[in-house]
C-alpha cells in the first residue's frame, strides 16, 4: 500500500506540474518592498485562474510565460498585502509590495484557529527556528528541543535512537502519561519520535499547557509539540542539497561509576584467593574471619571499561531535492544513519527515512498538499538481557574487580561465564552479549493528504485525511549450549520469541475557515468535525528446547508455547469551534470550545466540552514607552484532558493456556476524562532594539486523576483493584525566555538565548488511602517529585525509646539506653561498643513502637529550577555555536550503588589505607545497604551543568566558490565540526544525574552517556 500511496503522489506531481505549450510571449520584471526598496526572492507569481506561476530570484526577477490574450498575475509573500495586475500588452511589469498591517512576524499555526502572527497571540507558543535546529542535528525531537524551549524537559536516553522522555510545565498526571501529543505536519503520532528525521524539520513549535492546548481536547493536557517539515515552498527554483556527518562515539569514561579496589577473602600463602565451588561452577571467593575488606588482588584489577566499551562511528547521510516551481512545490529527501553505541558485539542502530511532501495549486482555488514518511528503524537490545539473561551493563558494573573477562571457558569457547568471585547471580557480560540475539525492527508509514478550496474570499474548505501506522517485530534467541545456567529454565535446551505489533491510526478532518479583515477588525474562525479510528493487533509466539544447533526455525525446537495475542480499537468524534479576532492590531481575543466523543469510556461518560478563551493587550500599541518596540500583556484560561488506557473501563483477567485466574482488576464503565484546567498569564516585550523577552506564570489542576485502586474482593466478586477517578493535583510555573542580539553587523554577529523555568506540584486531594508507587507515595500534600523511604539515625535525638528509656531502633538488643550509642566516623548513630567489630550496624528510624518506618520523606526529584543558554558568534563566513544546559536541585537514587553495595563492591567496602582501628567490617556496610530498600544513603544532589551542543561552521560563499572553479557545480558549501555531551559537571557519582522517570529518577544501571564528535559537509547545487 505504502509503494502504491507515494507511485499516486508522484502521478499528481507529474500531471499537475505539466504546463500547456501553447504560450508565445514573456514577462518578466523585479519585484521590491516598499517598506526598505529592497528587492524580494520568493515571492509567488502565477497567472491566475491557471495552475502556472514561478518564484522570483534571489536580486527579486522574474520571468513568466503568459497567453498572447493577456490576463491577470498575482504576487504574493509572506507578510506583504497580496497584489493582482492585469497583464495587458505589458511584456515588463515592475510590483513594489506593501508590507501586510495585519501581518506581525512569525506566524504560528497551531492551537488557533488560523495562522496568526506570534505577537498576536493569547496564550503562550515557543517557536524553535530552523536555523537553532540545524546547527547540531539531533537523532530526535525531544534532543533538539532541549534547552531551548522554557518548561520543557526531555530524558535523552544514552542508547541509539531511544525514544526521549518529554514533559511540558512538570508532572499533572499521576498514573497516565506526561508525555505530550506529537504532531507531525499536521499528523496526530502515534509512536515514535525517533522515527523523525531532524534534518527535514523546518520549525517546532511547543504549545506549553492545557489552556495553549485546549483544541485538542483530551490528547493534550500535557501539551502539545507540533513538528513542520521542509516543503520547498522557500527555495529558489530547484536545489539539490547533500549532508554527511561522520565521527566518533564515546564513553565519558571519567563518569564511570567507582568499584572497589581490594577483596575480603582469605589467601592461600602463595597469595592466591581461597574459592569453593558452588554448583553453579562459580569459584566464589571465601571470606576472610576478620571480615575486612583489605587485602589486595593477586593480579591487580582489570579495566573493565577498556575490555567493554570499545567506542564506535556515528554516520548520517542526507540527500534533498526541493523545488519551487511557482503553480507549487515539491521537497523529496531520504536519511541514512547508522549509530553504533558503545557496547561491544552489538550492531547499534540504523534508521533509513523517505519523505515527499508537495504542495499544488489545481487551479487558483483549490490546492493539495501532501505530506508522507516511510522510515525503518533497526535497533540491537542484547545489551538489554532476555530470556533470562541479566542486562550486561548491570553485569559489568557488578563484576569481580580482578576478572578478566576475555578468559576463555574450560570448554575452549570465548568469554568464561562464570569468572566472578564475588557473586554467582552476575556473569560476564561479553559471554552474553556474543551469545543473545534480541533485534527491534519497525517499519513506518505517515501521510497526510489535503485538500483546501476557496470558496470566496476568505472563506476556504479542507479535508484532510492522514494514517499513522507501524509494523514492529523483536527476535529474541538464545542458542542450544549456553552455559549460563543462571539464566532462566534450562538455557542450555536453547529458547527463541517473537513478538509483533501492528497499528494503524486514521484520522479524517473536515474544516470550514473564515479569515477577513473588515476595517479596523481581523477575524479568523473556523469549525471542524475529526474522527479518529486507532486499531492495534499485536502476537507473541515462544519455544525452547532446540535440536540442531544452529538452526533457528521454529520447527527446530521441541516445546511450542501457547500463541498470544491481542487487539483493540479506539474510535473518537470530535467537533471544534474556534473564532479570534483583534481591533486596530491591539486589542485580541479568542474562544476555542470542543465537544468530543471517545469510545475508550462507557457510554454515559464519552462525551466531554473543553474550551479556552484568552486575550492579548499591545500596550506599546496604546502608549508610546520609550525603548519598547513591544509590550504586550496575554491571559489565558482553558481545559484539556488525558485519556485511559484502552483496557481500564472493562474488567480484566490474566488467561493461561485456557485458565482464567480468580484475580483481576473490576471493569469501571462510569470511569470519566481526566480534566485539566489552566490559567496562564505573561508579559512579552522587545526593547532596546536588541532583546526580546517572554515571562510566563501558568497554574494548572488535573482533577479526577485515572487511578488503580484496591478494592475488596468480597464486595466485588473477587477483584482486587479498579481503575477510578480519584485525586487532584495542583502545579505551577514560572518562565522566562529572553533573546539578545548583541551584535549584529554585515561581517560580526553574536545573539545569546536563555531559557528559565520552575515548576512546583502537590497532591491536594486523595480521597483514597495511601498508594506506594516506586519512590513515591500518592497521599493528600504529597509534592510532585517527593522522595520516600527509610532513613538512618545521624543523631542522637532521632533515637526512639520506649517507658523504660530502652532504646527500639537497635535490632540485636533490647536492653540499650542512650548513653550506649554515639556517632560514629561515617555520621550515624551505632552502638558504642560495637565501633570496629562485625556487630557494628546503623540504626534505621522507627515510630514510638519499634516499627521502623518506611515513608519518610527523604527529599523531592524536581529541580529548583532549570536553565537553558545558546549562543552564536559569527565573523565573516565562521560561526561558533554552543548549547549549555543547567539543572539546579533536585534528587536522583542511585541504585546502581545500592546493587553495588550487596556484592561488597561499593567502594566503601575498601578498607586498604585505612588506619588499623579505623576500619570498618563488611557486616556493616551491608547495614546499609539494607536489602535494597530506598533509603537517603543512596540519594544524590542531581545538579548539572552540560555542554550539550556545539558547532563550529565554515560557510563557502559563492565568491569563495566561483575562485575555486566551482561556483558553476555548487551554490553554498558548509563544513562543521559537531558535538554532542561533550563535557558534563556534577557530583553525581554515576554517568549521568539526568536518568530514569522524571518524578522518581532511579539509575539502575542506565545506558551510559555517550559523547560524539563528529565533522560534515554540506552542498547545495
Amino acid at each position: 500500500m505504502k509503494r502504491i500511496l507515494l507511485t499516486l503522489v508522484m502521478l499528481v506531481f507529474a500531471v499537475l506540474t505539466t504546463s500547456a505549450l501553447a504560450q508565445n510571449r514573456t514577462v518578466s520584471g523585479k519585484v521590491t518592498g516598499s517598506d526598505d526598496g529592497l528587492p524580494l526572492p520568493q515571492v509567488s507569481i502565477f497567472l491566475k485562474g491557471t495552475t502556472q506561476g514561478v518564484p522570483t530570484n534571489a536580486d527579486g526577477t522574474y520571468s513568466i510565460s503568459v497567453p498572447s490574450s493577456g490576463g491577470t498575475l498575482v504576487y504574493r509573500f509572506l507578510g506583504y498585502v497580496t497584489q493582482e495586475v492585469a497583464i495587458g500588452n505589458q511584456s515588463v511589469i515592475n510590483i513594489t509590495l506593501v508590507p501586510d498591517a495585519t501581518s506581525l512576524g512569525e506566524v504560528v499555526v497551531t492551537g488557533v484557529a488560523a495562522a496568526t502572527p506570534e505577537k498576536k497571540l493569547a496564550f503562550s507558543v515557543s517557536k524553535v527556528k530552523e536555523d537553532l535546529i540545524q546547527q547540531v542535528p539531533q537523532a530526535n525531537a525531544g534532543s533538539a528541543v532541549r534547552g531551548k524551549v522554557a518548561g520543557v524537559k526531555v530524558r535523552q536516553g544514552g542508547a541509539p535512537l531511544s525514544n526521549p522522555t518529554f514533559q511540558i510545565r512538570g508532572a499533572n498526571q499521576l498514573r497516565t502519561s506526561n508525555n505530550p501529543l506529537i504532531v507531525v505536519d499536521g499528523i496526530l503520532i502515534e509512536g515514535a519520535l525517533s522515527d523523525i528525521n531532524m534534518q527535514d524539520v523546518e520549525s517546532i513549535e511547543v504549545l506549553k499547557g492545557a489552556s495553549a492546548a485546549s483544541l485538542y481536547g483530551s490528547r493534550a493536557a500535557n501539551g502539545v509539540v507540533a513538528i513542520r517539515t521542509r516543503r520547498g515552498d522557500k527555495v529558489n527554483g530547484m536545489n539539490f542539497r547533500f549532508r554527511n556527518e561522520f565521527g566518533a562515539e564515546s564513553l565519558y569514561n571519567s563518569r564511570a561509576p567507582e568499584k572497589t579496589g581490594s577483596h575480603h577473602f582469605e589467601m592461600n600463602p602463595d597469595g592466591s584467593i581461597v574459592t569453593a565451588s558452588d554448583p553453579n561452577g562459580f569459584a566464589l571467593g571465601q571470606d576472610d574471619p576478620d571480615l575486612l575488606q583489605d587485602n589486595p588482588f593477586p593480579n591487580g584489577t582489570v579495566d573493565h571499561l577498556d575490555q567493554f566499551f570499545t567506542g564506535t562511528s556515528f554516520w548520517t547521510s542526507y540527500l534533498q531535492l526541493t523545488s519551487n516551481y511557482g503553480s507549487g512545490n515539491i521537497a523529496v529527501s531520504f536519511e541514512n544513519t547508522l549509530t553504533g553505541g558503545v557496547v561491544p558485539m552489538n550492531d547499534g542502530a540504523q534508521r533509513q527515512n523517505i519523505r515527499v511532501n508537495l504542495d499544488q495549486n489545481i487551479t487558483d482555488k483549490l490546492k493539495l498538499s501532501v505530506s508522507t514518511l516511510y522510515g525503518i528503524r533497526k535497533r540491537d537490545l542484547n545489551y538489554t538481557g532476555g530470556l533470562g539473561t541479566r542486562g550486561t551493563l548491570r553485569n559489568l558494573f557488578m563484576m569481580d574487580p580482578s576478572a578478566d573477562l576475555t578468559e576463555d571457558n574450560f570448554d575452549g569457547t570465548p568469554y568464561r561465564w562464570n569468572v566472578n568471585k564475588f557473586s554467582n547471580s552476575e556473569s560476564n557480560p561479553l559471554y552474553t552479549l556474543s551469545r543473545l540475539t534480541d533485534d527491534f525492527r519497525q517499519n513506518r508509514f505517515l501521510a497526510n493528504i489535503r485538500l483546501n478550496y476557496e470558496i470566496a474570499d476568505g472563506l476556504n474548505a479542507e479535508y484532510a485525511i492522514s494514517m499513522d501506522r507501524s509494523d514492529n517485530h523483536t527476535f529474541t534467541y538464545l542458542p542450544k549450549g549456553h552455559l549460563d545456567i543462571s539464566a532462566g529454565n534450562n538455557p542450555g535446551l536453547g529458547q527463541r520469541s517473537d513478538s509483533f505489533n501492528e497499528q494503524t491510526a486514521i484520522i479524517s478532518t473536515t474544516t470550514l475557515s473564515y479569515v477577513k479583515a473588515f476595517g479596523d477588525w481581523n477575524l479568523r474562525s473556523r469549525v471542524f468535525y475529526q474522527y479518529e479510528d486507532n486499531q492495534t493487533e499485536g502476537w507473541g509466539l515462544s519455544a525452547q528446547d532446540q535440536q540442531a544447533s544452529g538452526i533457528r526455525t521454529y520447527n527446530n525446537f521441541l516445546t511450542t508455547n501457547p500463541l498470544t495475542s491481542s487487539e483493540s480499537q479506539i474510535t473518537a468524534h470530535n467537533f471544534a469551534g474556534a473564532i479570534s479576532g483583534d481591533y486596530q492590531n491591539k486589542y485580541i481575543a479568542d474562544l476555542i470550545v470542543r465537544y468530543e466523543g471517545v469510545s475508550l469510556f462507557g457510554a454515559d461518560q464519552r462525551w466531554q466540552t473543553f474550551f479556552r478563551g484568552s486575550f492579548n493587550y499591545r500596550i506599546s500599541e496604546d502608549v508610546d514607552i520609550p525603548g519598547f518596540q513591544e509590550l504586550s500583556i496575554r491571559g489565558s484560561y482553558g481545559t484539556s484532558g488525558n485519556r485511559p488506557n484502552f483496557a481500564d473501563q472493562y474488567e480484566r483477567f490474566n488467561v493461561t493456556a485456557g485458565a482464567i485466574s480468580a484475580n483481576g482488576t473490576l471493569g469501571n464503565s462510569n470511569l470519566q476524562n481526566s480534566i485539566t484546567t489552566e490559567y496562564e498569564i505573561s508579559l512579552r516585550a522587545d526593547f532596546l532594539d536588541k532583546f526580546s523577552a517572554l515571562l510566563s506564570y501558568s497554574n494548572q489542576v488535573t482533577e479526577k486523576q485515572i487511578l488503580t485502586v484496591p478494592i475488596s474482593g468480597a464486595a466485588s466478586g473477587g477483584f482486587s483493584s479498579q481503575i477510578a477517578n480519584a485525586g487532584t493535583v495542583e502545579g505551577n510555573s514560572i518562565e522566562l525566555t529572553l533573546d539578545y542580539e548583541a551584535i549584529k553587523t554585515d561581517k560580526v554577529g553574536l545573539t545569546f538565548g536563555l531559557v528559565f523555568d520552575r515548576f512546583q506540584g502537590e497532591i491536594t486531594e486523595f480521597d483514597r488511602r495511601d498508594q506506594v508507587v516506586g519512590l513515591n507515595i500518592w497521599r493528600e500534600g504529597s509534592k510532585i517529585g517527593d522522595i520516600y523511604g527509610e532513613q538512618y539515625a545521624r543523631t542522637l535525638g532521632e533515637l526512639t525509646t520506649d517507658a523504660s528509656g530502652f532504646v527500639l531502633n537497635d535490632p540485636f538488643r533490647q536492653d540499650g539506653v542512650l548513653a550506649d550509642y554515639s556517632v560514629n566516623s561515617d555520621g550515624f548513630v551505632v552502638h558504642t561498643a560495637s565501633i570496629g567489630t562485625a556487630q557494628e550496624s546503623v540504626l534505621r528510624k522507627t515510630d514510638e513502637n519499634g516499627v521502623v518506618l518506611n515513608d519518610i520523606l527523604l527529599g523531592n526529584a524536581t529541580p529548583d529550577f532549570n536553565l537553558g543558554l545558546n549562543t552564536t558568534f559569527r565573523y565573516k563566513d565562521l560561526s561558533v555555536y554552543m548549547l549549555w544546559t543547567h539543572q539546579s536541585g533536585g534528587l536522583i537514587y542511585n541504585q546502581s550503588n545500592q546493587w553495588l553495595s550487596r556484592d561488597l563492591l561499593h567502594p566503601m567496602f575498601d578498607q586498604a589505607g585505612v588506619a588499623d582501628g579505623s576500619k570498618k567490617t563488611t557486616a556493616y556496610y551491608l547495614s546499609i545497604y539494607n536489602v535494597n530498600r530506598s533509603n537517603d544513603f543512596y540519594l544524590e544532589d542531581a545538579t548539572n551543568t552540560r555542554l550539550a551542543e556545539l558547532a563550529i561552521n565554515y560557510t563557502i560563499n559563492k565568491n569563495a566558490l566561483d575562485r575555486m572553479g566551482l561556483g558553476n557545480i555548487f551554490k553554498s558549501a558548509k563544513l562543521s565540526v559537531i558535538g554532542r555531551n561533550l563535557l558534563l559537571f556534577s557530583d553525581y557519582t554515576g554517568f549521568d544525574p539526568e536518568v530514569g522517570n522524571l518524578q522518581a529518577p532511579v539509575d539502575n544501571f542506565s545506558y551510559p552517556l555517550v559523547r560524539s564528535f563528529t565533522g560534515s559537509i554540506d552542498l547545495t547545487f
